[in-house]
This record gives structure tokens, C-alpha cells and sequence, in this order.
């Protein structure tokens, strides 16, 4: 009998905008700046806006990885080809990017939803092979551990909540809106 892959097995509607939408809401929350909640293309010039953005808001820097990592294919590539002359500030989102794909699958959070998360990326938004590129980046030293290892967990929430049918999941005092994870409801198993 197949395995079914982790992502596969969950009612969730997979895309890297609608995981880009969901850490997009507490950028949004940091900066005050509702566009980072809504979709957006995953483009080098996003990434380019974030750094901007973290520049001001220095709380929102530990989002800069999980972006990246988020981010459309050609531009997280773009990225890693260039790790070595990039300026200072990406190569420590290429860092926390690698640390943060590794703690999908090692960190304190790893369950069953991160390891949806990372199917997802490994086998339908990443070539084949990619997470070998992956796994060759260096992942340390990265800026606050503790913060990034809670990204894993706040995406995991939102992640378990959608396959719930959830359109919400609570997060501190706060909540997670997981719309852009819910499948239509045709879509729905």
C-alpha cells in the first residue's frame, strides 16, 4: 500500500501564498501595514519590501527566513545562487530560511502538521531534489532562536486549524486567520 504524503492527508488548500498570507498577518500586525496580510506574488521585490519593512520594524525580522523560504520558487533560488555576495541582511534570511525548513522536521514543533509543511515544499512547490540545496545551506548563526522556533509553531497552528475546518485559530491573545488555508467548500473531504 502507498504512503500517503503528510500534506496530502490533510484538508488544507496548499499554496505559498496562502502560508505567505498567514505569517503576512502578524508582519502586518508588527508594521501596522495590512497589505503584508493579504496575497502577494512572492517576488524578489516582496522580499525586497520585507527588508524594508524590518528595517523599521525590527520585530518583524524574524520573519525574513520563513518568507524567503515562502517566497516563490524563483526567487528563494534567485536567493541561495547568490548567498555568497549577497548583502548581510539576506544572508542571514538564507540562514534562518534553512533553520527554519530544518525545524519543520527537527525543532520542537515537529508533529504532524509541520511535517505536512514540509512535504509540501519538498514535493509540489520545489523541484525535485531542491531540499538537497536545502540542506547544504548553513543554517547558523540565526538572530533569536526562540522567536523563529515559534514561527514553526504559529504556521502549525494555522495549518492544524484549517484541516479542522477552522477559520480561525487562537494564538496568544491574539488569533490566526486560516482562510487562505481552507479548501472552497467543493474542495472540502
Amino acid at each position: 500500500m502507498p504512503l500517503v504524503p503528510p500534506h496530502q492527508s490533510m484538508s488544507v488548500r496548499w499554496s505559498l501564498s496562502g502560508l505567505r498570507q498567514i505569517i503576512g498577518q502578524e508582519i502586518a500586525w508588527v508594521a501596522g501595514d495590512a497589505t503584508w496580510a493579504h496575497p502577494t506574488a512572492g517576488s524578489l521585490d516582496d522580499f525586497r519590501r520585507l527588508l524594508e519593512t524590518t528595517r523599521r520594524w525590527p520585530r518583524a525580522l524574524v520573519w525574513e527566513g520563513p518568507w524567503l523560504l515562502f517566497s516563490e520558487f524563483p526567487t528563494l533560488a534567485h536567493w541561495v545562487e547568490r548567498r555568497r555576495e549577497a548583502p548581510d541582511p539576506v544572508q542571514a534570511a538564507l540562514r534562518e530560511a534553512a533553520w527554519y525548513w530544518r525545524a519543520f522536521a527537527f525543532g520542537r514543533y515537529a508533529m504532524q502538521s509541520a511535517y505536512a509543511v514540509l512535504a509540501f515544499l519538498e514535493q509540489e512547490a520545489w523541484p525535485p531534489g531542491w531540499w538537497q540545496t536545502m540542506a547544504g545551506l548553513p543554517c547558523l548563526p540565526v538572530r533569536d532562536r526562540l522567536r523563529l522556533e515559534r514561527r514553526v509553531r504559529y504556521v502549525t497552528a494555522a495549518v492544524e486549524a484549517a484541516a479542522e475546518g477552522r477559520v480561525e485559530a487562537r494564538w496568544g491573545t491574539g488569533i490566526i486567520d486560516c482562510r487562505p488555508l481552507l479548501p472552497a467548500r467543493r474542495e472540502r473531504i
